[in-house]
């Protein structure tokens, strides 16, 4: 069954089969690995895949109902939020499955994901934004634009996503972590400083050095970690 196959491909390695449903409240059990419990009980986030796979291959089965493939048909479907509650693995495995199962469906969805935004291809992803416009009397106003981006999002990572143009951030680390780094900067640029200054920015070099090094996986900082001890000794 074409649910049960998308479901098991977005959540690997996790349980949930329709059980029974109760004939007197029309409760919806399912079995999961914790054992079986009311639908009502599962995360937020599986709730909302349920709710709106489960609602397009309905919408889909009804229309198409004389089709072989009622998935493999046309079909125009509008989500909000698309990554709402969802696990950032479930966040990236969307557009991809949406694109294998349904093929000639065009998705039209909202989201503030850079994980989403990332396994999208050039051409697929569009940036919504107010820009300040002036009405024919002069008045200013805001108002909504829509334009294709013109950043190629794949292959690009989390953190790039969210400093590119596609969300214009500067960085993609904590504030607390930048008035630090500012803090540093402003130490070791300073003509003199007192004794409490030379252990603040020992410390302060510290901190930033660890969480500066480039890896995208702990495996790879750690390896980075060690040439630089290396590279140090020699």
């Amino acid at each position: 069954m074409l649910f049960r196959s998308v479901l098991g491909e977005l959540t690997p390695g996790i349980t949930v089969e329709f059980e029974s449903v109760d004939q007197a409240s029309w409760e919806v059990w399912v079995r999961t690995n914790d054992g079986v419990v009311s639908i009502d009980q599962l995360s937020q986030g599986m709730n909302s895949i349920i709710a709106w796979v489960g609602t397009l291959l309905q919408r889909m089965y009804d229309i198409y109902g004389g089709s072989d493939e009622p998935a493999a048909e046309p079909a125009f479907v509008l989500i909000d939020e698309l990554d709402a509650h969802l696990h950032p693995t479930w966040q990236r495995l969307l557009p991809g499955l949406a694109r294998n199962h349904f093929p000639r469906v065009q998705f039209l969805a909202t989201s503030h994901s850079p994980l989403v935004a990332g396994s999208l291809r050039q051409g697929e992803l569009f940036v919504a934004e107010r820009v300040r416009r002036t009405s024919s009397d002069g008045t200013e106003h805001l108002a909504a634009m829509v334009t294709s981006a013109d950043v190629d999002p794949e292959g690009l990572r989390a953190d790039q996503v969210l400093t590119s143009p596609l969300f214009g951030l500067m960085t993609s680390r904590s504030p607390e972590f930048g008035k630090k780094v500012e803090r540093y900067s402003q130490l070791l640029t300073a003509a003199s400083r007192t004794s409490e200054e030379e252990a603040e920015i020992q410390s302060l070099k510290s901190v930033i050095s660890a969480s500066y090094r480039g890896g995208e996986t702990a495996q790879e900082r750690e390896v980075q970690a060690r040439q630089e001890v290396d590279l140090d000794q020699t």
